[in-house]
């Protein structure tokens, strides 16, 4: 190896490019890096054991090409720089991913609040449960619920209330108000339109008890 070979070699050990191509299948991008455009190489990401993150590098995307003892053949593709692209945010306090649908998760470290934005749907799959530990859950648009609803508190209801099938209750009922009914309604097995009363009498008799 002669010093104009080894010179070159050290040149070429870290170098700043742009994303050329993206092998998504294989999880290897092409690099254009000066006037060369490498052969298809490994990108870094968070981790690649029995933990996987997937968020692979668009075309565009500044990177640094890491040569082992200058062997571009052998490089890696460094990504993560803010070059041609601008930062989602300039508050240090922020934690913040966008994405190119210009969706946004970000989380303050100050204010303790966490948000996400910009998102069509979003769905959590669970084999046992969901369980949300908070002094208040707010939803303030339409819920649907498909399977059984157990209420262990107390419910308050500003709206009405409308049921397609029966309603029973456990206890007292207390209204303020007047209760309709367009069918019958039955007490102790007592019907209201159909019952009678014995001991009348016409005149100012009062009458006995239905039966």
């Amino acid at each position: 190896m002669n010093i104009a070979d080894l010179i070159r070699r050290i040149e070429s050990m870290i170098k700043l490019g742009l994303i050329h191509s993206v092998d998504y299948s294989n999880a290897l991008v092409r690099v254009e890096t000066g006037k060369i455009i490498t052969d298809w190489l490994p990108f870094t990401t968070f981790r690649t054991g029995t933990t996987k993150t997937w968020s692979p590098p668009t075309v565009g995307e500044p990177c640094l090409l890491l040569s082992p003892s200058g062997d571009v053949t052998t490089a890696i593709a460094i990504t993560g720089l803010y070059l041609t692209h601008s930062a989602p945010s300039q508050n240090p306090d922020e934690h913040v991913i966008e994405f190119a649908d210009k969706a946004r998760i970000t989380y303050n470290q100050k204010s303790h609040a966490l948000s996400v934005t910009g998102i069509s749907t979003a769905e959590i799959t669970a084999s046992e449960y969901v369980k949300a530990i908070t002094p208040l859950f707010e939803c303030t648009q339409d819920c649907k619920i498909g399977g059984n609803l157990k209420v262990l508190g107390n419910s308050h209801l500003m709206g009405s209330v409308s049921t397609d099938s029966g309603m029973s209750a456990k206890g007292g009922i207390n209204a303020e108000g007047t209760i309709n009914s367009t069918s019958d309604v039955t007490c102790n097995g007592i019907s209201l339109i159909g019952h009678t009363h014995n001991g009348v009498e016409r005149g100012s008799s009062n009458t006995g008890q239905p039966q």
